[in-house]
């Protein structure tokens, strides 16, 4: 997070900048600038994640161009929609609460577990297209590519759990 706090600090206008200097208002301005980062990286994550959508339509062209067995193409759209909803709740999630991101009430330890976790989570996006990205080699063993798609329902699954705990890490503050 701290890169895309950096940048988000780095986008201040002038007038912020010079505001910062009145007592009380810096509080201000890093909070927005956590608040910021903490969107930039967010969305950074969801669109990565939203992005192995093209990765699967690739893997359903290859498996019904090789006369792949339609029965199988129902698990291809639950990657895709399970896909759409982790990467949705990901974007769209809020912001943080006030005590988190406030300046005065935030302890170093509380945002450096905030930050820990963000990390985890572009982890597991780069999970998520490992996985997927396999799905290609698979595409002719139809037992295999069942337990491949198994396999990513779970880790979009475990993703998806492991953002709900991120609600936990801003509640707890």
């Amino acid at each position: 997070m701290s890169q895309a706090y950096n940048q988000a600090m780095n986008n201040r206008g002038f007038i912020d900048r010079l505001t910062e200097k009145l007592p009380g208002y810096r509080g201000y301005i890093d909070r927005d600038a956590r608040q910021e980062a903490d969107r930039i990286h967010r969305e950074f994550v969801s669109k990565r994640i939203f992005e192995q959508k093209d990765t699967v339509q690739e893997a359903i062209n290859e498996f019904m161009e090789e006369g792949g067995d339609l029965m199988i193409l129902p698990k291809f759209e639950k990657i895709t929609n399970r896909i759409d909803k982790v990467a949705q709740k990901i974007r769209s999630a809020a912001y943080g609460s006030a005590k988190l991101f406030g300046a005065s009430s935030v302890g170093e330890e509380e945002l450096r577990r905030l930050h820990e976790f963000d990390l985890g989570l572009v982890d597991a996006a780069d999970e998520i297209a490992r996985e997927i990205g396999e799905l290609s080699s698979v595409l002719e063993e139809k037992d295999k590519l069942k337990k491949k798609i198994k396999e990513i329902l779970k880790t979009l699954d475990r993703v998806e759990d492991h953002f709900g705990q991120r609600e936990k890490i801003i509640q707890m503050g």
